[in-house]
């Protein structure tokens, strides 16, 4: 058994229940609360003002995460050690005692030495997680409905903290001003949605720069976060897996941008004024076709146009779809906690507000389809990631606990649903005013034109060759060549040996991947090489099956 198998595995942050077997599912905790007053940490002025209702230590097994998930070869008594993969469950432990199940979609690995597990919560339609270990460290966040759940790593206790947050988060934006209906019209009248690209027809691999501020905890994980969350609600959505987004570089400011607005920091950005005066030789050396500020929220920020008494805090954008300005910024707190990271960069690939008007998105550029917008539910308690608050339709609430309306990691699709009802909109007719929203079919149009604003050097890489597959019990150990010029490889599996409906548990710097297959079931699984000039050809398809003992 190789070596590299003995790797980070979200089992770190694990606890065993005793009286279940290895091969059982879900059998440990995730976090458990410590059973002291003294576990209690007291939040501060500026967490309170962005909504952290409950703050505690929490008990977090890092034995777990340098010995892996183990099974026992009865054959040859070695041990092998494994990641976790798509469909592997984990119990989380809530404040207040209820217990939550998590199950893994996907890992993602964009960073050396960080890997990060994204899925759902069990049995809660929005509930969605995303989680990167680093160094024996945890950070990411669990959502289920209107709150989030934070868990970090706090140098000043040397003890990880769960963070109870309402996701009452951002201010109010005032919706763009209608103007008159023949305005659409003619927009209408030449509108239509495209069908579902087939894989490989279209290349929209979009390279990301962030740069953050010197004074951001975390950096490399929640710059893995972004990406592995912006990745999951292509993939989850559906759609063509070559539409993807990837780590161009993760580079300090060496500067905290304090007292900066937020609009200045993008103004900072347009204009090259320190401290970047080198974004443009930045983007050149990584070839990033966007960039993305993350920053500390801060709420003595107060003089801003913006958001006036609220201080630094949500994000903003440049542009739509415009290769002179691809630039975004977002608060450290608000980047995954409100999904504003994903929204900000939604923005560059030109993604407008529910209620910009046609004429409004099309100011931007021509690219922009007229329905590439987000969508608000028709009572206002939800929005899609392009959604916005606003005093009309998704309000923002300083009452907490915030009960009015939750961002969903899902874009507007008037194909598909949420609690009910059709998540986006279609019209048809000219007596509508057509605020029509299907961003997932504008993505798949826009995304290739933002893949190419900045050049890539190389071409999309070769196919990968199979180099083995250890088999133990469920555990299917898929390792295969690296490949000249990929910076990652997609692995997909389908329970259909035709690849109907495949799906990606994958995409990262790996080469070795474990595929869990239980008694009485099959997956089919494809891998390949990417970069930014898209995938390569899939590699040949595996046939993986449960095996009753280790080879």
């Amino acid at each position: 058994m190789k070596n590299k198998y003995a790797i980070l595995v979200i089992s770190s942050v694990l606890l065993s229940i005793s009286g279940f077997a290895a091969t059982q599912e879900p059998v440990e905790i995730f976090v458990e609360m410590e059973n002291s007053s003294a576990s209690a940490v007291p939040t501060s002025m500026l967490e309170e003002s962005r909504g952290i209702l409950s703050k505690n230590k929490v008990n977090v097994n890092v034995q777990a995460l340098l010995n892996g998930s183990s099974v026992q070869v009865v054959a040859n008594l070695k041990k092998m050690v494994v990641d976790p993969d798509a469909g592997e469950g984990f119990l989380m432990q809530l404040p207040g005692g209820t217990v939550v199940t998590l199950i893994t979609n996907r890992v993602h690995s964009y960073l050396k030495g960080v890997e990060t597990y994204s899925g759902r919560v069990k049995d809660i339609e929005s509930g969605h997680f995303t989680l990167s270990i680093e160094n024996g460290k945890v950070f990411g966040q669990v959502n289920i409905e209107f709150m989030a759940y934070d868990i970090s790593y706090d140098k000043g206790s040397k003890s990880h903290i769960l963070s109870e947050i309402d996701l009452a988060k951002v201010p109010k934006h005032s919706p763009e001003p209608l103007s008159d209906v023949t305005t659409y019209k003619a927009a209408l009248e030449a509108l239509s949605f495209p069908t579902p690209l087939l894989s490989g027809s279209a290349i929209g691999t979009v390279r990301v720069l962030i740069l953050y501020g010197s004074d951001v905890s975390n950096a490399s994980t929640l710059a893995s976060n972004i990406i592995s969350e912006m990745n999951d609600t292509f993939f989850d959505d559906g759609m063509d897996p070559d539409l993807h987004v990837t780590l161009a570089d993760l580079r300090n400011l060496n500067n905290d941008l304090d007292g900066v607005c937020k609009e200045d920091i993008l103004e900072g950005m347009e204009d090259a004024d320190s401290p970047f005066t080198n974004i443009a030789t930045w983007v050149d050396d990584e070839d990033a076709d966007v960039v993305l500020t993350i920053a500390t929220t801060d709420p003595d920020v107060t003089n801003c146009s913006e958001n006036g008494s609220y201080g630094r805090i949500g994000g903003q954008a440049s542009a739509l779809l415009d290769s002179t300005k691809p630039y975004a910024v977002t608060m450290d707190t608000y980047a995954i906690g409100d999904l504003t990271a994903v929204h900000e960069l939604g923005h560059v690939l030109g993604g407008g507000h529910p209620t910009w008007s046609v004429s409004t998105l099309e100011s931007f550029s021509d690219d922009v389809e007229p329905y590439s917008r987000g969508y608000i539910a028709g009572d206002g308690d939800w929005q899609t990631i392009m959604g916005a608050y606003d005093d009309n339709d998704c309000d923002f609430s300083t009452t907490l606990p915030n009960t009015d309306c939750v961002r969903l990691p899902l874009w507007s699709d008037p194909t598909k649903s949420y609690d009910s009802e059709t998540r986006g909109v279609t019209y048809t007719s000219d007596t509508q005013v057509p605020y029509s929203a299907d961003m997932a079919a504008a993505l798949e149009i826009q995304m290739p034109i933002a893949a190419v604003f900045e050049s890539y050097p190389y071409s999309a890489p070769g196919t990968p060759s199979l180099d083995n597959v250890e088999k133990c019990f469920q555990h299917n150990i898929v390792e295969w060549n690296s490949v000249t010029n990929a910076e990652n490889y997609q692995v997909l599996y389908s329970f259909w040996s035709s690849f109907t409906n495949p799906e990606v548990i994958y995409f990262g710097s790996n080469t070795y991947l474990n595929v869990r297959v239980f008694p009485n079931s099959t997956k089919y699984v494809k891998f390949r090489a990417c970069n930014g000039s898209g995938c390569g050809a899939y590699g040949s398809q595996l046939t993986l099956t449960y095996n009753s003992f280790c080879n």
